[in-house]
């Protein structure tokens, strides 16, 4: 018995379900299992981690000096201006490398942007304040 278009079709006017190209009795073509029948166990999957000290050694504390170095500017500005800007610039740069895990102390780094931005802050307001009163600003230590 065929078909409209001359392919044969079963008792039931269907017609047979096409090969899956599998073997029936060969599970050494079924993926999952080996030849004996017996499922394997799943591979494990790659998955990308963040660097953490125990599997990166040394190497990812190599920026922590940005971090120190901007707390170290950034008490030097609140003598001399010229200290902020650099502390600000290191500390954006050393926060960062910390966020990113290359980097430790970035409470230092924090505290460095702090003071710089605060020294801007602070003589930005004086020279305002000379500016506007013609008065002028003496800070004696």
């Amino acid at each position: 018995m065929t078909d409209d278009d001359g392919l044969p079709v079963g008792d039931n006017g269907l017609r047979p379900a096409e090969p899956t190209g599998y073997i029936v009795g060969a599970s050494d073509n079924i993926p999952g299992f080996d030849s004996d029948g017996t499922p394997t166990p799943p591979q494990p999957r790659r998955v990308d981690t963040p660097l953490t000290p125990a599997s990166a050694g040394a190497l990812p504390w190599r920026w922590t000096w940005m971090n120190w170095a901007s707390l170290l500017l950034g008490l030097v500005g609140i003598v001399t201006c010229l200290g902020a800007i650099p502390a600000i610039v290191l500390g954006h740069l050393g926060v960062a490398a910390a966020r990113r895990g290359g980097a430790r102390a970035k409470a230092a780094g924090v505290i460095g942007l702090i003071l710089g931005y605060g020294v801007i802050a602070a003589y930005l307001a004086a020279f305002t304040y000379s500016a506007v009163t013609g008065n002028s600003v003496q800070v004696n230590f």
